[in-house]
């Protein structure tokens, strides 16, 4: 009995980081930052407080309105884009059978690598990978040209 795999980028699972999260995130310390440096500094005649809340106000400032901006002026289409990108005619296929299949742990890190049909594939993953790929498995995959 054979068994046949067939993997493409475009069923791998990425998220990405969206430019208005940085945004959000740095909005949201700023805030407990600004709140806390309110409720903690005692002394209301410090200047060290004025200068803390005045900077921390800064990053409020700033980052509000970039946020908002980016969330909902900015349209991004990026994922549109890397889907209409892999799907396209500009990629090339490799389609055979996987040999020479190789892994390899370096501390942490999984290394694996295999040929298809002369093209050798290289991947490295921090975390230990779970995935069994047989010697006669049939693959196509989509490669970058």
């Amino acid at each position: 009995m054979e068994y046949y795999t067939y993997w493409s980028v475009l069923e791998t699972p990425s998220h990405s980081i969206k430019p208005y999260s940085i945004f959000l995130i740095i909005l949201i310390i700023s805030i407990f930052a600004f709140l806390s440096v309110l409720k903690f500094r005692k002394n209301d005649d410090d200047d060290d407080k004025k200068i803390h809340l005045i900077l921390i106000s800064l990053f409020i400032a700033l980052s509000l309105p970039c946020y908002i901006y980016l969330r909902f002026f900015n349209y991004d289409n990026t994922t549109e884009r890397i889907s209409k990108l892999l799907q396209s005619d500009r990629l090339k296929k490799a389609e055979g059978t996987i040999s020479n299949y190789r892994r390899e742990s370096e501390g942490k890190s999984m290394i694996e690598s295999f040929e298809v049909n002369s093209v050798t594939f290289t991947y490295y993953d921090i975390h230990s990978m779970n995935s069994i790929i047989s010697e006669a498995t049939e693959v196509m995959i989509y490669m970058m040209v």
